[in-house]
């Protein structure tokens, strides 16, 4: 997805959507209606231009030996974080007028991408700067996660964005535990309830509010 006025001759920040277990590459588009969403805060003038990248998190044969066992397809999609950051990332800051560096970088997910930038965005502060989880990511070896140094200013997340619907049987309890752990821990971070469970609502909501915050006062 490219913004309004979309030209090579200036350059942009990169938002990096990861989809979930169920989903594959088009569904920010198709479910969630990013695309729709993104249009009108544009129009609403509270989006600082950007490129988002919507890929595919598990490759085919994976995908297909998975069938369909969700746990299956996580196992295979904790893979992707390798390729996100060895591959993908240098293909499109080199094919597309992308900014590179941490300050121009975000990474969010939704269920199973939640998860995976939650773990990828904590444990690599020095790649991205902008860190959404919407219905994902716990405390489950978070502790693990969080040796990462945010110690020097060059290294402090700029947003940590943790969200969950409140009748969201799959990941209502472990989202709340992740924000317990990360206040106690004294982590600056974000953390929404919405109306809904495990859903495209709760999503749509999620990349509305979430989108506006990401660029924002970027050196």
């Amino acid at each position: 997805y490219t913004p309004p006025g979309y030209s090579s001759a200036r350059k942009y920040p990169v938002l990096y959507l990861l989809h979930g277990a169920s989903g594959d590459e088009k569904t920010w588009v198709q479910s969630v209606r990013a695309d729709a969403i993104l249009d009108n805060l544009y129009a609403e003038k509270k989006l600082v231009p950007m490129i988002v990248v919507m890929p595919s998190c598990l490759p085919a044969d994976a995908r297909e030996q998975a069938g369909d066992s969700r746990e299956a397809k996580a196992r295979a999609g904790r893979a992707f974080s390798e390729v996100l950051l060895r591959d993908l990332i240098p293909f499109v800051e080199a094919k597309y007028p992308a900014l590179s560096g941490r300050e121009h970088r975000a990474l969010a997910g939704l269920s199973m991408g939640a998860g995976l930038a939650f773990s990828t965005g904590l444990t690599h502060p020095e790649t991205f700067a902008w860190v959404g989880a919407f219905s994902g990511g716990s405390t489950r070896r978070l502790a693990d996660r969080l040796r990462a140094d945010f110690s020097s200013t060059d290294r402090q997340l700029r947003l940590l964005w943790l969200s969950v619907g409140d009748s969201d049987n799959l990941m209502l309890e472990g989202m709340m535990s992740a924000d317990a752990f990360l206040t106690e821990k004294k982590i600056t971070h974000t953390f929404r309830i919405n109306d809904g469970g495990h859903e495209p609502e709760v999503w749509k909501n999620d990349l509305y509010h979430f989108a506006p915050l990401l660029f924002q006062g970027a050196r």
